[in-house]
């Protein structure tokens, strides 16, 4: 999927969200997505739990942005299966996608400033 997504072939791993730092409480959170086109970790992260999920999830923003962020779900396979836009309220929003099937997906966010962010997500039911 990541080499549909950026059109690029090179292998992608996980390494780096091992231990706690990607567990809230009893469900692993896709956390710390950084905006594709930069470095500087002082700027804006977003986060999702639950992970894995029955298509009904949270997402926070570590930075207040009052301005509306479009958003994308893709599948295992490449299909957008969702398009739309979301306003985070006191940095955190919530995306009910119930009729998505048990699989993998990616979450897409590109923020007010034309940044991108990807975050991983599986669906079971």
């Amino acid at each position: 999927m990541y080499s549909i997504v950026f059109n690029d072939q090179r292998l992608f791993s996980d390494i780096g969200c091992e231990g706690k730092a990607c567990w809230s409480g009893s469900y692993r959170m896709a956390h710390g997505a950084k905006p594709q086109n930069t470095s500087d970790e002082n700027l804006q992260q977003y986060s999702l739990f639950p992970n894995p999920n029955d298509g009904y999830i949270a997402i926070t923003q570590k930075l207040t942005d009052i301005n509306a962020v479009d958003v994308q779900v893709i599948n295992e396979t490449g299909e957008n299966v969702y398009t739309g836009k979301l306003l985070f309220i006191n940095n955190i929003t919530n995306m009910g996608m119930g009729n998505l099937s048990s699989g993998l997906y990616l979450l897409k966010i590109i923020d007010s400033q034309g940044r991108l962010f990807i975050l991983k997500f599986v669906v079971i039911k």
